[in-house]
């Protein structure tokens, strides 16, 4: 009855109209715990059918009817302020979050942010993060220490679809983002060591898990943009 094009677009302004409507509401026609009455959105040209095929068809399972069938909600992802009766609950030991690479840099300075949502969104299936990312771009997955973070303090939701929710993960709590930007340090290290025979001993400490990244960048930066260019002035 309906292309696979057309369920996907009308799906996508069902999530509009489910988690980021803020007129609807402060019009009441979302109440507090995100119910949307399906007659409301038969006026916004979504028939019974049409909701079912959206529901029964969305691979993440974003949407639920209320146990009489007479209202629909998202199951997380909302940037209005309700309260979709999320169940605290321990995660696993390693969650993901799927991301793209031209997010990174801002990744990396302020952590994962839930931005204008309620929440940052998380994954026990990195195929499932991998596909996030793409939607974004070239994809990125981020592997978070949940354990660590549990044991920190930090509180974790699971939403009626399997979905992960915290309020926000701190960049010391990335363990891919960590091995990575380690890499990349210390490559720059390594290739400024061999070109002008500078010799950065570990026992300065001048490494990134003693006293973090953002410090070892910014050293790495002045070595790059003022140093280096004075040692070739002066060899």
């Amino acid at each position: 009855m309906w292309s696979y094009e057309y369920i996907i677009e009308k799906g996508r302004y069902l999530a509009q109209l489910l988690r980021h409507d803020k007129d609807a509401f402060e019009q009441g026609k979302i109440d507090e715990h995100g119910w949307r009455k399906v007659e409301e959105l038969a006026g916004l040209g979504f028939s019974r059918e049409l909701l079912d095929k959206i529901v029964t068809t969305n691979s993440m399972q974003r949407y639920e009817y209320s146990p009489d069938g007479k209202m629909i909600r998202a199951c997380q992802g909302h940037s209005i302020n309700v309260d979709v009766e999320l169940t605290e609950a321990t995660p696993p030991d390693v969650l993901y979050h799927g991301t793209a690479t031209r997010f990174l840099e801002s990744i990396f300075a302020k952590g994962l942010i839930a931005g204008i949502r309620l929440y940052v969104h998380l994954t026990p299936d990195e195929a499932k993060a991998i596909n996030v990312g793409s939607r974004h771009g070239t994809p990125f997955v981020i592997k978070i220490d949940c354990r660590k973070m549990v044991a920190d303090g930090c509180k974790f939701y699971l939403s009626n679809n399997g979905v992960w929710l915290t309020k926000q993960v701190l960049p010391k709590y990335f363990i891919t983002i960590n091995q990575l930007m380690e890499k990349i340090i210390l490559t720059h290290l390594h290739a400024i060591e061999n070109e002008y025979g500078v010799n950065f001993n570990r026992s300065f400490g001048f490494y990134p898990l003693r006293y973090g990244y953002g410090k070892c960048i910014g050293v790495v930066t002045l070595l790059s943009s003022v140093l280096l260019p004075l040692l070739v002035v002066l060899r």
